[in-house]
């Protein structure tokens, strides 16, 4: 399928992200990385999050990965 940007555009060194929760399924970041370029995915995105939302309402967080 078409890519939601034109890697070919982007400036080296720009980070591609992608919100998926499973790294392997993104066609974009695989592309990505294939130009050379950083790539950032959804998981670690989420773990921090979360980490901060309980941060914030006073729970402390436990991830067991």
């Amino acid at each position: 399928g078409s890519l939601p940007v034109d890697l070919a555009a982007v400036t080296p060194g720009t980070i591609i992200a992608d919100t998926v929760l499973e790294e392997s399924r993104s066609h974009f970041l695989r592309a990505a990385r294939q130009r050379g370029l950083p790539t950032f995915w959804g998981l670690p995105a989420l773990r921090d999050q979360v980490r901060l939302y309980l941060d914030f309402f006073g729970e402390v967080p436990r991830i067991d990965r």
